[in-house]
């Protein structure tokens, strides 16, 4: 999901990304290249994982991760 935010600096956009069981080698490769866009404010994980597993160390304070514990859909 994207939601715009519009600020003096014009418009930002916040990114989430939900997880399930997530390969974290992909969540970062994608978090990176979301984090080189200018019109980025922020990227959240939410994870819905049953389990949760050791999580990525957070790239950036742009970065947001939640866990659910359930999966909450979308």
């Amino acid at each position: 999901m994207i939601s715009l935010i519009r600020s003096r600096y014009g418009i930002m956009l916040n990114v989430s990304i939900v997880l399930y069981q997530p390969q974290w080698e992909q969540v970062a490769e994608l978090t990176h290249s979301l984090l080189q866009c200018a019109l980025v404010r922020y990227v959240y994980w939410v994870d819905n994982s049953p389990i949760q597993t050791e999580v990525l160390p957070l790239q950036s304070e742009r970065v947001r991760y939640i866990y659910n514990g359930k999966n909450l859909g979308y």
